[in-house]
């Protein structure tokens, strides 16, 4: 059977309209009051939409007032009652409307995104984040499907972790009994010793003044006494004071660059040329970004989104660069910017409502009982402490707002 045009409740009569759609196909079961239409073709219309083919069932029985069923391992969806496939299909066309369809563009390109109980279409032709009709009987359906996968993923989690330390556990009570392995152990444990003395008296000769009146140190070339040089990525760097003058060279250089291009894959590549040659880790891409977005003026919501794009792509989903970014952010208000201090809040709110940074990253931020290698150096526990209590409220709205959802689902 032709395909037809994925449309809504408007008739789209384009040939070379390129979202098609199998049209629904209904078969009749059974007899008298146990009378059922069977969906034949749901997973391929289910497909064709990026839908769940339980949500289109649902979708039926809210509609029709009927009792409906998808049973997933044997594919099969069923709706109580007989019904006819045109009538079907103008509830198809009502679905598409009401949870497929861009409200802006009206293509259907849009995935769910759910925040606090509420379902928001976004949409990836236009970029538009619009609310579902929250008061359709199916969003509670779909929140109900969102709790059950949290649910899952986390059971499959704690299954994984309880695993692995079980595996842990066997590994350290598991006696050894190849007497081969004991013998290399024992050679490679002799072996780090040999290492660790050597490393001792080295240590002890940098220690004591040399007779050409060095100090011990090395010859001042940047290498250690086995040749190899500074390791850039696991020093520490202190941007607030010995690097501070790398530091806001490179800030002034991004920024610059940022007012002549929004080219995002030619941004990175800057970024990463700009870190390189600084010396500064590679994380510090993150916290160079951060700082050069916002040299000057106001934060509110509408630069962050158009900064949006960027500062998602800086850190492409690494929780850690994430937990970096709120770092960049204590360091931009506490120490570069203190007139914004006050507005920390505001600002993770932006990040959060932007989908920059996550409602998880956020708490786990504020959880933190000690300062972590995340945040600056120069930065006070006082001042650390000044910038979390500010965040209260912030936190408090992101605690209920989870626990509401899932009370919800």
């Amino acid at each position: 059977m032709a395909n037809i045009n994925i449309r809504g409740l408007t008739e789209i009569d384009d040939p070379a309209y390129r979202y098609k759609m199998p049209k629904v196909m209904g078969k009749i079961e059974g007899r008298g009051n146990g009378i059922k239409t069977r969906i034949v073709n749901v997973i391929e219309l289910a497909a064709s939409l990026h839908r769940d083919p339980g949500e289109v069932t649902k979708f039926f029985g809210c509609e029709l007032g009927s009792q409906t069923k998808w049973v997933e391992e044997e594919e099969k969806a069923l709706v109580n009652g007989a019904h006819s496939d045109v009538t079907l299909q103008q509830l198809v066309f009502r679905y598409i409307q009401k949870f497929v369809l861009c409200p802006e563009c009206k293509l259907p390109e849009t995935d769910y995104k759910i925040k606090s109980e509420a379902i928001f279409h976004k949409c990836a032709a236009c970029g538009a984040k619009e609310l579902v009709d929250m008061d359709h009987k199916l969003t509670t359906f779909i929140l109900g499907n969102v709790k059950k996968a949290k649910l899952a993923k986390k059971a499959q989690q704690d299954k994984e972790e309880k695993k692995k330390k079980k595996n842990k556990k066997e590994d350290e009570v598991t006696p050894e009994v190849d007497s081969h392995d004991k013998k290399d152990k024992k050679e490679d444990k002799k072996e780090k010793k040999h290492d660790k003395d050597k490393k001792d008296k080295k240590k002890k000769k940098k220690e004591r003044p040399s007779e050409d009146g060095t100090d011990g140190c090395g010859s001042g070339n940047g290498e250690n006494d086995d040749g190899s040089g500074d390791d850039a990525v696991s020093r520490p760097v202190n941007v607030d004071s010995d690097d501070a003058g790398a530091f806001d060279t490179a800030i002034e250089s991004l920024a610059r660059f940022l007012n002549n291009t929004d080219d995002i894959p030619l941004i990175l590549e800057e970024l990463r040329v700009v870190q390189t040659f600084s010396g500064f880790p590679a994380y510090y891409r993150v916290i160079l970004l951060v700082c050069s977005c916002f040299t000057e003026g106001p934060i509110n919501e509408e630069i962050v989104s158009s900064k949006m794009p960027l500062l998602k792509a800086v850190h492409a989903d690494n929780p850690l660069l994430k937990r970096h970014m709120i770092g960049a952010l204590e360091l931009l208000v506490a120490m570069r910017r203190p007139e914004l201090k006050p507005l920390l809040p505001v600002v993770l709110k932006f990040f959060y409502e932007c989908d920059i940074l996550e409602e998880e990253v956020i708490l786990e931020w504020f959880d933190d009982e000690t300062r972590t290698e995340f945040s600056p150096e120069k930065l006070t526990d006082e001042t650390l402490a000044e910038l979390k209590a500010s965040c209260q409220l912030l936190v408090t709205w992101l605690e209920e707002a989870e626990e509401d959802t899932e009370d919800e689902s």
